[in-house]
């Protein structure tokens, strides 16, 4: 937000002007916005437009058609609008509290969204703080989305358009909005370790002046619930009825901040690991660019002990025969001993099976300790470390895999190139609809989740690894595992890339 036009607005509230604020992406300008912003500015003196920055728009891949810059252009040519600022945030929340705006506006669409829609809440929320009044106002209903998606504006000449494009003739919106509403009917069971991550947020100073080394100052600093905790808590969001089992440690526990941070829906039993503590997973992060400078890990690899193995394979069998499916997540740290796969593999078609390299399990990495399971998602890297095959395409490796591993369903990630999924008899790519994101940690364990969901559900491989893929983009415009994925969020998402394919 440039700061030269915000002490105008402040100076001009300042003289008694009443300060009307719209907000939006207004990434294809029509009838509907200008009708919006003339009924807007009926309720004011001044009139002010924020616009979202393109790395926040979250209109789907390929979006937004038109940058910023060109964008605020238009917008300013608007004779009715007095003032436009760029928002470099996700809402419009930050600049309501820079400018304090005695109303802000929003189309029909929002009239009864505040009960759903966790960004808006926000924005109500900051400006009631500086009491300011919230009003949906009529106008003439068009939707940008629907537009570029009719007129294919969007698509441009590359793989991600093309695969866009032959999706929108396949599939029609009711259809895909249908499909991933069976996900509701899944009983779930989430095993592997629960994770702690946290993140510090620092900002390089220089070099030191006695020591070779370089001086970062803290700004701030966030916990986020991860491993199997999110994972769970991603099932539990999209509405499948979730159970979770999994083990922390007896020192450092921070069991207080996982069940606060656990969905309340989860019928969740944390085991304790004895001479342990919870694993914890330090990151060190660049505060302007979010580039990661360094990790420090706080984790005991010791298998489970018997006495533990026991107790934790008996909680297992308690549930194996109420549960649709089993997202197990093996982190590499120590909870899924051989005991236990033993025992899991006598429930094989229900297990939907992530195993991880890392720099901790670098050289004991091992997939053929599972024999038979339903299906398993690996990067492509873990698939060519474990094949021992840096050159053959993934296609004749996957053939190599199955030799040793039986299973219906192999998904391998390919981070930013996409994912594909190969069943018996047939294989589906998907290109990353990711393009810009923000931070890719625990994208990889949203993919995982959600096409696990799919598959589960009966919903075609296809389709399963479309919403997985949008699940993972719609988690990296977030730092960390801050996201919470839940139907509504989804279906936006959905609605704003096919919408007008009905």
């Amino acid at each position: 937000m440039e700061n030269q036009v915000i002490k105008q607005i402040i100076n001009l509230k300042k003289k008694k002007k009443k300060i009307v604020l719209c907000h939006g992406v207004f990434d294809l300008l029509h009838i509907g916005h200008v009708t919006y912003f003339e009924q807007a500015k009926k309720f004011g003196d001044i009139l002010v437009v924020s616009i979202t920055d393109d790395k926040y728009v979250n209109k789907g891949p390929l979006r937004p058609v038109y940058n910023i810059n060109q964008r605020i252009s238009l917008i300013k040519k608007l004779s009715i609008v007095d003032f436009v600022v760029k928002s470099n945030f996700q809402t419009a929340k930050e600049v309501i509290e820079k400018i304090g705006p005695n109303y802000y506006c929003k189309g029909p669409d929002y009239k009864n969204k505040f009960k759903y829609d966790e960004n808006l809440r926000k924005e109500i929320y900051a400006l009631r703080k500086s009491k300011g009044k919230f009003i949906t106002v009529k106008h003439l209903k068009l939707s940008s989305s629907k537009l570029i998606n009719k007129s294919n504006l969007d698509l441009k000449e590359d793989d991600l358009s093309k695969y866009l494009l032959k999706l929108r003739s396949k599939y029609n919106l009711s259809y895909m909005l249908a499909e991933i509403k069976k996900i509701k009917n899944l009983k779930s069971l989430v095993l592997g370790e629960t994770i702690i991550d946290k993140y510090f947020f620092a900002d390089a100073v220089g070099r030191s002046g006695k020591d070779p080394m370089m001086v970062f100052k803290l700004k701030n600093e966030k916990m986020f619930l991860g491993g199997s905790g999110y994972i769970a808590n991603l099932s539990s969001s999209l509405g499948a009825n979730t159970n979770h089992i999994s083990h922390i440690g007896d020192k450092d526990s921070y069991v207080k901040f996982i069940k606060r941070n656990l969905s309340k829906k989860i019928n969740s039993e944390l085991l304790i690991k004895s001479n342990s503590p919870t694993i914890l997973k330090l990151r060190y992060v660049d505060y302007y660019r979010n580039n990661k400078i360094i990790g420090f890990y706080n984790i005991n690899e010791d298998p489970l002990n018997e006495m533990e193995e026991r107790k934790y394979i008996k909680r297992i069998q308690k549930l194996k025969d109420s549960i649709d499916l089993i997202i197990l997540a093996d982190y590499g740290h120590g909870e899924i001993s051989n005991q236990a796969i033993k025992n899991l593999q006598k429930i094989n078609k229900k297990i939907y099976l992530n195993t991880q390299l890392n720099s901790f399990n670098y050289g004991s990495h091992n997939l053929r300790k599972f024999k038979k399971i339903n299906t398993i998602c690996i990067n492509e890297g873990e698939l060519r470390f474990e094949l021992r095959d840096k050159k053959n395409n993934i296609a004749l490796l996957v053939k190599k895999l199955r030799k040793t591993i039986n299973c219906e369903n192999i998904i391998i990630t390919q981070g930013k190139y996409g994912a594909t999924i190969f069943t018996k008899t047939k294989k589906y790519f998907c290109p990353a609809f990711d393009i810009k994101p923000l931070d890719t940690i625990g994208s990889g364990d949203t993919l995982f989740t959600v096409v696990s969901l799919c598959l589960a559900s009966k919903i075609n491989p296809e389709l399963s690894l479309v919403f997985a893929s949008i699940s993972a983009a719609l988690s990296t415009q977030n730092i960390g595992n801050d996201f919470n994925l839940n139907m509504q969020k989804f279906e936006n998402y959905l609605k704003n890339v096919f919408i007008g394919n009905n």
